[in-house]
């Protein structure tokens, strides 16, 4: 999460790097909770 908000500030700046770093890093993190859900549930 570190690097996201780290890429997320340089690609602010620099708008061609990190173009999907954090949004991929956010549905990462968004496949893992629901995975846990899932299992919850079940």
């Amino acid at each position: 999460m570190i690097f996201s908000g780290i890429a997320a500030i340089i690609h602010s700046i620099f708008p061609f790097l990190f173009e999907t770093a954090a949004s991929d890093c956010a549905k990462s993190i968004n496949e893992q909770i629901e995975s846990r859900t899932h299992k919850s549930q079940t």
